[in-house]
């Protein structure tokens, strides 16, 4: 999900424009994106095509030009909470230490 996200984020062609032909049509007339949806489209076409990823455009009609401007004019992708947590790293929490305690000894007999 995390490569998903990034792709649709971050992978630029030449132009600076997305990569994905179907991102470019939406974006740029304005939408969100989303969601991103793990197996979301599991035809065989959906799976050899995009490993079976699907997403989900928002055309919110108080945003649509905003979001427009934005994009033609920095790139920048209109997202969800959720689609720009994909890219963020969970806080890695440390180890606590080994436990000095010995566990007793079992005898045989």
């Amino acid at each position: 999900m995390r490569a998903a996200a990034w792709y649709y984020l971050r992978a630029r062609n030449d132009r600076g424009m997305p990569v994905d032909a179907v991102a470019r049509f939406h974006l740029g007339n304005g939408a969100r994106l989303e969601r991103i949806n793990w197996l979301g489209n599991t035809s065989a076409r959906g799976m050899k095509e995009a490993f079976g990823v699907m997403v989900n455009y928002l055309y919110d009609p108080d945003a649509i030009e905003a979001n427009h401007e934005v994009f033609v004019h920095s790139g920048t992708v209109a997202r969800s909470a959720q689609v720009d947590g994909l890219l963020s790293l969970p806080a890695l929490q440390p180890e606590p230490p080994p436990s000095k305690r010995r566990l007793p000894r079992i005898r045989s007999s």
